[in-house]
């Protein structure tokens, strides 16, 4: 007996499993079982091979920057602030 990884490691086992709403039925399988301790290492290996074979896309964000900013302190280590963020 193989594990999951062996077709999902080919996009024809990845499609496959698309075709056939198993993302669909996973994710809500891990839904209605989320409370249950004894699932855990189940809900663990559906959202792997969920991850796995979605099709990959990219964060829907404009810039890698975060928008929140925070002072950095002076330190004796690193030297006063305007030092470190004159760099940035």
């Amino acid at each position: 007996m193989s594990g999951p990884g062996v077709w999902l490691n080919t996009e024809s086992g990845r499609n496959a499993l698309m075709e056939a709403d198993g993302i669909h039925l996973l994710y809500n399988t891990c839904l209605d079982t989320i409370d249950c301790r004894e699932l855990e290492s189940v809900i663990y290996l559906a959202s792997v091979i969920m991850r796995k074979c979605f099709p990959k896309s990219r964060l829907p964000i404009a810039t890698l920057r975060n928008p929140l900013t925070f002072p950095i302190p002076d330190s004796d280590i690193y030297g006063s602030s305007s030092d470190v963020n004159e760099g940035v």
